[in-house]
């Protein structure tokens, strides 16, 4: 792999004049950004087969990588004074030609953090210290030299995994350590932050200085590095090789998807590409139009090498959960008539021939385009699996999609819903008023999902556990062990301050309730769990699931009055009817904001015990059962949607205006006033931090904010939209928190319905996109939403940003774990 970079090496000795010296080799550093050396890195190969160049590779230019790096210097005795200049002088080169900023806007730049240690560490700049090139080369030549006899890496690391916490959310992170030595075990052993970082997605670089590759302390640090990262400073290529680690690490598939790489087993090289297996059945043909919906670029998986077809059937193999054994699944290779020759699927319904000389791999019978066109990988005679020709259209089973990377920061899905029929051109509207409920959740990355950080929620939590006799003894020390796993992450305590923590109150019941602890008796983790394990054992037959509720909503009576409210219910019965029935009390508790998340105990899913709390829970917070081996995981997220909310007068965004069972971190809110777009996007901006004109990414969002405004706004609909026209990009806009925007290729939007396969008709939805005459920048570069009939959820078109008043709809992030609020007013 190129790269622009040169290898910057001067061994100077160090005097008195230490400021003249530095100041030269500043001088030095900044010079060689006008020299443009390419050097190519020589690798040393043990992959499995040769590096496809019909494969993707990831591509590689350092000035467009965006990551956080935390460079770590050592600066002990081992390393001397002329040593530290060297590191210093090969980290200007290395950073010489990327863009290194500061600030968390979204942007491909670099920000770099540096840390020095030897005995101990100091962070010697932060994240947002250096805001280009000529600053951190400063940064760099003015490294204290410590001179200490001991090597703590272990705290080294441990101070770049603070800075860390401060990194940008779309930003993949890194450490670079440049040690001289290394030491191991007792209290300073430094493998065990090293691999809680590397578990946590950063990537660890190692460089052994003053060491061939093959040196003794390479290994030894390599027990600290990521997989194929640890190096020697003495290879002629170092620059080159971490320039190319940078990109490695810059190169990654989103969530969901599994990067295409060298070896299934062991991968040392990434090419461009990710895969994904889809938990659902369908055929040849439905699978070739679901996968480009997903996201642009993507298709049917192609097969362009032996190599490539192995690692997908590993990948196969690996998915138990979601391919069955014997496994099939189909993958983009058709049979063309016209042309008498198989293709492969390429991006944007773009073709790739078959070539029988990479991938032969046919089982036996096939290739036999009499059974079908379309080509699938089967389990048969082959005990490898191999390629199979099915019907296009009638044969069900998984798919393999393949898209390119990196995934667009945008795109619009096909809905699943809306029934519209296409009538001379015009869509109609659904009989009977709104349009069948559109199921299913935007993809992830495009709006914000709520954050779940255990440690900052701030909640009030009444725990109220059954102590009957069909509890048991037993029963109730599981139920406390549940509750000091679910607590153990999250920050205990009791008062009134403002802040992030935690706050618990237990009360045990059967026949009579009692009252173990309130909101100021547990002051940290350990007298909660001290207190839970301490929880009597009543034993006795009656269960009055009334009183406990009563009691539990006694005890919010001195709730903080920014805090959301949780009652957490685990019991092993339920009694309904009569004085004791606990519905009307818990409707009441649930109509003044508190959540009921209710655990049947000793039960699986489909339990009749689960179906009864249902009645008590909060919506979408039951059907929780003990037995669940992700219960913890599950009580924990349920919180995280509680701790996840708007202020007063603010709309949540979620999967369903009218019938949500799953929330995002975004809010939003209809302004009755009119102004102009320009003045609606000042406006937003002061509302609240990170507070902006409303964007629309997903489908999902779009129907979301239009059925809202509907409800609020006067008819007929127009309202404005943080969607705008930049004309010196040539391109549109959403508005963003703190004066970000996101790029958009905006289109209209299509359902298709199947009518005829063989023939291959469809009709067609229309659903939302410009309205007619539209875009036209001509008539402004801003852009609202305006009720028409030609869409069933309203249109967008042009209008003038200064003199075009109408209402508008403002959007800011929920108050959640990343963002404390301490009221619940603006």
């Amino acid at each position: 792999m190129d790269g622009v970079c040169l290898r910057f090496v001067e061994d100077v000795k160090n005097s008195n004049e230490t400021l003249l010296v530095i100041a030269a080799l500043l001088a030095t550093a900044l010079a060689v950004r006008n020299i443009s050396t390419t050097i190519v890195a020589s690798r040393t190969t043990t992959t499995p087969h040769k590096y496809d160049p019909s494969e993707r590779k990831c591509a590689c230019q350092p000035s467009k990588l965006y990551l956080d790096i935390v460079v770590v210097i050592d600066t002990s005795l081992s390393m001397t004074k002329e040593g530290l200049v060297q590191v210093a002088a090969d980290l200007a080169t290395l950073f010489q030609s990327m863009n290194i900023s500061s600030g968390t806007a979204k942007g491909q730049f670099l920000r770099v953090a540096l840390v020095a240690f030897s005995d101990k560490a100091s962070i010697v700049g932060d994240l947002n210290k250096y805001s280009n090139y000529v600053s951190f080369v400063e940064g760099l030549f003015t490294i204290p030299y410590n001179g200490g006899k001991t090597l703590n890496i272990e705290a080294a690391l441990q101070a770049a995994s603070e800075v860390l916490e401060g990194s940008r959310d779309y930003a993949k992170t890194a450490v670079l350590l440049y040690s001289s030595a290394y030491s191991a075990g007792g209290f300073v052993d430094p493998t065990a932050i090293a691999s809680q970082m590397k578990e946590s997605g950063t990537k660890i670089i190692t460089v052994a200085f003053r060491q061939q590759p093959e040196g003794v302390l390479v290994k030894k640090l390599g027990r600290l590095s990521s997989p194929h990262f640890a190096f020697g400073s003495m290879d002629r290529n170092i620059i080159a090789r971490i320039t190319d680690a940078f990109c490695q690490v810059n190169c990654y598939c989103k969530n969901n998807w599994v990067r295409f790489a060298d070896s299934w087993e062991d991968p040392k090289r990434f090419y461009g590409e990710c895969l994904r297996f889809m938990d659902i059945d369908a055929n040849w043909f439905t699978a070739r139009f679901a996968c480009p919906a997903m996201v642009d670029g993507a298709h049917l998986a192609s097969e362009l090498t032996q190599h490539k077809h192995h690692f997908i059937r590993r990948y196969a193999q690996s998915a138990i959960s979601t391919v069955p054994s014997p496994f099939e699944y189909h993958i983009g290779l058709r049979f063309n008539h016209s042309a008498g020759a198989y293709f492969w699927e390429g991006p944007n319904r773009s073709e790739l021939p078959y070539d029988p000389a990479s991938l032969n791999s046919w089982n036996t019978g096939y290739p036999n385009t009499t059974v079908g066109e379309c080509v699938s990988v089967v389990r048969g005679s082959n005990p490898n699996a191999g390629l199979q020709n099915v019907n296009c259209f009638t044969k069900p089973m998984r798919y393999q999609l393949k898209k390119r990377q990196p995934q667009p920061q945008c795109q619009l899905h096909r809905p699943v819903g809306g029934q519209v029929q296409e009538q001379n051109g015009q869509p109609q509207r659904p009989i009977g008023g709104r349009p069948q409920r559109l199921e299913g959740r935007p993809p992830k990355g495009f709006e914000r999902e709520c954050p779940c950080d255990p440690a900052r929620l701030y909640l009030d939590v009444v725990a109220v556990v059954d102590s009957s006799i069909s509890m048991t003894k037993d029963g109730l020390i599981e139920v406390a062990a549940d509750l000091a796993t679910v607590f153990q992450r999250m920050t205990i305590s009791r008062g009134s301050y403002h802040g992030q923590y935690v706050r618990v109150s237990l009360i045990t019941f059967s026949g009579y309730v009692n009252v173990i602890g309130n909101f100021d008796s547990f002051g940290n983790y350990e007298s909660l769990v001290e207190a839970l394990f301490k929880m009597p054992y009543h034993g006795d037959n009656g269960l009055n699931i009334e009183r406990a509720l009563q009691a539990a909503s006694d005890v919010l009576r001195k709730r903080r009055n920014y805090a959301k409210t949780v009652i957490l219910l685990y019991t092993s019965a339920y009694s309904e009817g009569g004085f004791t029935d606990p519905l009307p009390i818990a409707n009441q508790i649930k109509e003044s904001g508190t959540k009921i998340i209710t655990v049947a105990f000793r039960q699986q899913p489909e339990g009749s015990l689960v179906e009864k709390l249902a009645h008590l829970a909060s919506p979408s917070f039951s059907s929780l059962v003990s037995m669940d081996p992700d219960i913890i995981d599950k009580i924990v997220y349920k919180f995280c949607q509680v701790n996840c909310y708007c202020k007063n007068n603010w709309m949540q965004y979620a999967n369903d205006l009218y019938q949500p069972t799953f929330f995002y971190g975004e809010c939003v809110r209809a302004m009755d006033i009119d102004a102009s777009w320009a003045i609606a996007s000042i406006a937003c901006k002061s509302m609240a931090p990170g507070a902006h004109l409303v964007s629309e990414l997903t489908y999902q969002k779009h129907y979301f904010v239009y059925e809202y405004a509907s409800k609020v706004l006067p008819k007929p609909l127009k309202y404005s939209v943080g969607l705008r026209f930049d004309a010196s990009h040539g391109k549109y806009f959403w508005e963003n928190a703190n004066n970000t925007k996101v790029p958009v290729s905006l289109k209209y939007c299509v359902t298709f319905i199947l009518i005829d396969a063989l023939a291959q008709r469809y009709v067609y939805i229309k659903m939302y996109g410009w309205n007619p005459g539209y875009p036209n920048s001509a008539k402004g570069d801003c852009v609202s939403v305006v009720e028409n009939h030609h869409w069933v959820y309203g249109g967008y078109q042009n209008e003038d940003c200064a003199r075009k008043a109408m209402r508008y709809v403002c959007q800011m992030p929920t108050c959640d774990t990343d963002n404390f609020c301490a009221s619940l007013n603006d």
